[in-house]
């Protein structure tokens, strides 16, 4: 089964569009997507006692965003676990993780996009199987709803890879960029080099249009607050 192809359609069942799901080592544990415009939905499940720990993480754009073509820059808006009960089957696993989504979590998930705020997730993440998982649906699901596109404004490229580079950043990734070129090159069928990549940033952040503070040596992290950048530490 190829999960690529189910962005293309919608589901008859869940009515979100590319719901995808993979249930791995004899239902002990899996993975699933799905797009509910403006939304890129992903998570993972592992078998815990008496149930599944499920992780939901949940990127888009903010309101404001939303109705500014010149920003239009997707970042993390929500990231959660919680527990579900045991399921006799995967269909029934998949009905509940929408059931979750539908009755309470597309609601925070509105919530944190009408506020606005750019966060990034304190630390790096490991890079692993399920750290890239995360990476290339959240770009895939971005790339399919037109979130990278440039409109009127500078260079197309370069704000393909500044929105792609600000949205993993979001999400806790510390470099980036191979998920990029990894995701790039295949959805583009043309190498992407990382001199070319860097070059891009190079741009994006001469024309600001990567909008946070880069962390500095000593690691720090900053978010905004009446218009001037603040350390959180």
């Amino acid at each position: 089964m190829n999960p690529e192809s189910y962005f293309d359609g919608l589901h008859p069942e869940f009515k979100v569009s590319g719901f995808y799901s993979d249930w791995l080592t004899e239902g002990q544990s899996g993975c699933f997507y799905f797009l509910d415009h403006p939304f890129v939905v992903t998570g993972t499940i592992k078998l815990a006692a008496g149930g599944y720990l499920v992780d939901y993480w949940v990127s888009g754009l903010s309101w404001d965003d939303f109705h500014d073509e010149f920003v239009k820059q997707p970042r993390l808006l929500l990231k959660t676990t919680l527990g579900l009960r045991q399921k006799k089957n995967s269909a029934d696993l998949d009905r509940a993780v929408m059931e979750v989504w539908n009755l309470q979590l597309a609601e925070l998930a509105l919530l944190a996009a009408n506020e606005g705020q750019m966060v990034r997730l304190e630390g790096s993440i490991p890079e692993n199987e399920e750290t890239n998982f995360h990476a290339k649906w959240h770009l895939m699901g971005h790339h399919k709803l037109g979130t990278f596109d440039d409109g009127d404004h500078g260079n197309p490229t370069t704000v393909r890879a500044a929105r792609q580079y600000e949205l993993l950043k979001s999400m806790g990734y510390t470099r980036p960029q191979k998920a990029i070129i990894e995701f790039e090159t295949r959805v583009l069928q043309t190498e992407l080099m990382m001199t070319t990549l860097e070059g891009r940033l190079t741009a994006a952040r001469n024309k600001k249009l990567i909008l946070l503070k880069e962390e500095t040596e000593q690691n720090k992290e900053f978010f905004l607050e009446d218009n001037e950048w603040v350390d959180l530490r």
